[in-house]
């Protein structure tokens, strides 16, 4: 059997000492259900790291370009076998072919990395993934899921499933309703604004989802990247 690098157990009880080794309670730290708190320790957010212009620039193209509806594995449960593929009510976005601008979206993203991520972190990142652009229509959502780890029911723990260690988020946009980035184990969600860059560890601490969008159209970039030093399981 292939070694599992678990990761340890956290409850996120309001009087457990919290993650960030604040040395404060979790309920009044970084899962404080106070509305007008900054952001838990770990999610760092860059405000207009994009530029109007440049992002402007990209909605036009993007909305010209062909996009495909994220599909999921459909499993025959009688022998365990794929037989295709599906649309999930749990991922209702689309994403969209960037055609020659996939070279301009991963220098955004290397310079994410170069300027913020190394710096905040103190990690050495040893390569992102293609940057994905995704496009969410009215309806459209994401649900809650962690990046970079899947959970063992037979032992109770989260375990290192992909070799994930930083997510990375960069809104293009914030004319719409709804489409909030929610955490949902430590009572915060961030309303997306144009150009801002969000990053955040891809462990189950920061369990996350894109909220429904009731109206208008969301465009955000995202890429997961590694670090130097981490554990491997060999899949991105």
């Amino acid at each position: 059997m292939t070694q599992r690098f678990y990761s340890p157990r956290y409850d996120f009880a309001a009087q457990t000492p919290c993650y960030c080794n604040s040395g404060r309670a979790f309920g009044s730290c970084c899962g404080s259900t106070d509305h007008h708190r900054e952001a838990p320790a770990g999610i760092q957010i860059v405000p207009d790291f994009i530029s109007r212009d440049e992002r402007e620039d990209t909605l036009r193209f993007a909305e010209q370009q062909h996009r495909d509806w994220l599909l999921v594995a459909e499993i025959d449960e009688a022998n365990g076998q794929q037989t295709g593929w599906k649309r999930d009510p749990g991922r209702v976005t689309q994403y969209v072919d960037m055609a020659d601008r996939k070279p301009l979206m991963a220098e955004w993203m290397l310079r994410a990395v170069q300027q913020h991520v190394q710096p905040r972190t103190g990690m050495a990142i040893e390569r992102f993934e293609e940057p994905c652009m995704l496009r969410y229509t009215e309806g459209g959502l994401y649900g809650a899921h962690v990046d970079g780890e899947a959970f063992d029911e037979t032992v109770g723990q989260w375990y290192r499933a992909i070799d994930r260690d930083i997510s990375l988020l960069i809104y293009l946009n914030d004319d719409y309703a709804g489409g909030g980035l929610m955490f949902n184990n430590l009572n915060y969600t961030y309303q997306p604004r144009a150009g801002d860059l969000v990053f955040f560890p891809s462990n189950n601490i920061f369990r996350h989802e894109s909220l429904t969008i009731t109206s208008g159209i969301k465009y955000a970039l995202v890429t997961w990247s590694m670090a130097v030093g981490t554990p491997r399981v060999g899949t991105t």
